[in-house]
């Protein structure tokens, strides 16, 4: 009998760490990497797990491996652009900046799919993610030049594809409104 709870043990282990592996690697993305993040990391992703653990069927069975490493590579190249970018108009005065807001339309269902989106919008070259309400993102931008549709439409057709969703062919800008509109000339 001993012996059968120690396998049992061993399994239910296991189990939740070949799950914890995947979920660690989303959290470092997530995270940009900030050593401090894992404090909550830490027992979010052991939490989380351990719920998978309940789940019947394989780990992540929807997780296919060319999708993960698809949207990380995405992730981590557009945060890369983003970053220099931003360095670049603090430090050249001859670059512009022209701020406006865009409304694009999600084809994500709300969820983790959705709060994974919103994340990765705000690592995209010259965008910030600013309010989500019902399925509207509204998304920053920080000069007229940024193709914020296209940017939004590629990294949620490849979170739709990590989660294992099929997305609708709408979604898009549906209003753009320069700051000054929002600013009221200020």
């Amino acid at each position: 009998m001993t012996g059968s709870r120690r396998s049992r043990t061993t399994q239910r282990l296991r189990a939740v760490a070949t799950r914890a592996v995947p979920l660690a690697a989303l959290w470092y993305v997530i995270s940009v990497g900030e050593a401090r993040s894992w404090l909550v990391g830490v027992p979010v992703v052991l939490l989380a797990a351990s719920l998978e653990w309940r789940r019947p069927g394989p780990p992540f069975r929807w997780w296919r491996v060319d999708h993960v490493v698809r949207f990380v590579f995405f992730y981590v190249a557009h945060a890369i652009v983003g970053g220099v970018d931003v360095a670049l108009r603090a430090l050249d005065p001859r670059r512009t900046v022209d701020p406006g807001f865009v409304t694009y339309s999600l084809r994500l269902p709300p969820g983790p799919a959705r709060s994974l989106l919103i994340v990765t919008v705000s690592m995209l070259p010259g965008t910030v993610a600013a309010d989500a309400v019902g399925r509207q993102l509204v998304v920053q931008r920080i000069h007229s030049g940024v193709d914020v549709e296209k940017g939004c439409r590629r990294a949620e057709d490849l979170i739709g594809q990590l989660f294992g969703l099929r997305l609708s062919h709408g979604g898009g800008i549906t209003c753009e409104i320069p700051v000054a509109e929002v600013l009221g000339d200020a």
